[in-house]
């Protein structure tokens, strides 16, 4: 689910959802990357609709725990990946 969900967000969803994860404000995203409103707005609905979020809740607040867990789920892929591995295919560790 977690790859996933990275694979399905474009590169600017990505960088909303590292923001809004370090607890940005929406205008803070906004002076951060350089956007209007309405495209955060967008960004976030759109954010929302892909990770199953219900977006009549607070929508920064479900996407920081969203992206606190991708940012979990890298770590642990990471700290998992046994050198020497076959193609560089991380082993999970049960």
């Amino acid at each position: 689910m977690t790859a996933s969900l990275t694979r399905r967000l474009t590169p600017r969803e990505r960088e909303v959802v590292e923001l809004i994860g370090k607890h940005h404000t929406r205008k803070q995203v906004r002076l951060a990357l350089g956007l209007e409103e309405t495209m955060v707005r967008k960004h976030l609905t759109s954010i929302a609709k892909k990770a199953g979020i219900d977006r009549t809740l607070n929508i920064e607040s479900q996407i920081a725990a969203v992206a606190e867990h991708l940012l979990t789920a890298d770590l642990t892929l990471a700290t998992c990946e046994a050198p020497g591995s076959v193609g560089g295919n991380p082993r999970r560790v049960a």
